[in-house]
């Protein structure tokens, strides 16, 4: 054999070896540590006059509930309240995390006033079931967005 293919099927026998251990280690490393069992956050206060939702993969549902709350099933959405504003967020999931149906669901009384609803997301659906608002904003990428 010629000393040219000699080192081209090397080469080549090297990459199909790391592309095969990069597959190996993300499917039995990784697998299933971003999806938890469902996480509830009880929002205090009832002065929330703000809502701020910036996610990357996850799927948004806004629906009418008896108590103002957020649960989800991803350890990459943290949720932050001040007096006056609800904030949450999606962290970047590591590059080796399998796609999961990550869902954010937030419930807010019919009572509750909220003047700004922002919303900012990459990839994940938007569904919005029972909303009033003074102001919405909407950054969205490539999703399906249904208000009802």
């Amino acid at each position: 054999m010629k000393k040219g293919l000699k080192i081209t099927l090397i080469a080549l026998a090297v990459i199909a070896y790391t592309v095969a251990l990069f597959f190996a280690f993300r499917a039995l490393i990784i697998k299933g540590n971003a999806k938890v069992e469902d996480i509830e956050t009880v929002v205090k206060s009832a002065k929330t006059e703000a809502i701020e939702l910036d996610l990357k993969k996850a799927n948004l549902n806004v629906k009418e509930g008896k108590e103002f709350k957020v649960v989800t099933n991803s350890k990459y959405i943290t949720v932050n309240e001040t007096k006056t504003r609800l904030s949450i967020k999606e962290r970047r999931h590591s590059i080796f995390a399998l796609d999961e149906d990550t869902e954010v669901t937030v419930y807010i009384p019919a009572s509750l006033k909220i003047k700004n609803f922002g919303i900012e997301t990459e990839e994940g659906s938007i569904n919005v079931t029972s909303l009033t608002v003074k102001k919405l904003i909407l950054e969205a990428g490539i999703n399906d967005i249904n208000f009802d």
